[in-house]
């Protein structure tokens, strides 16, 4: 069974943007070719991915 908590869910987050969002951004860099843009993207996802699912 998988923790689905809010606390774990939110734990695996930090730790992904902790040990991921420098290649994550380097990618949204070179595919959008604009640093700001690249880095807003990098943390709407993030704050998106934070939003408890609906349903």
């Amino acid at each position: 069974m998988v923790d689905k908590t809010p606390a774990r869910i939110s734990e695996v987050l930090d730790n992904l943007y902790n040990t991921e969002s420098r290649r994550i951004l380097a990618t949204l860099i070179r595919l959008l070719g604009d640093f700001d843009i690249a880095e807003d993207a990098l943390h709407d996802a993030f704050a998106t991915a934070t939003i408890p699912a609906r349903g």
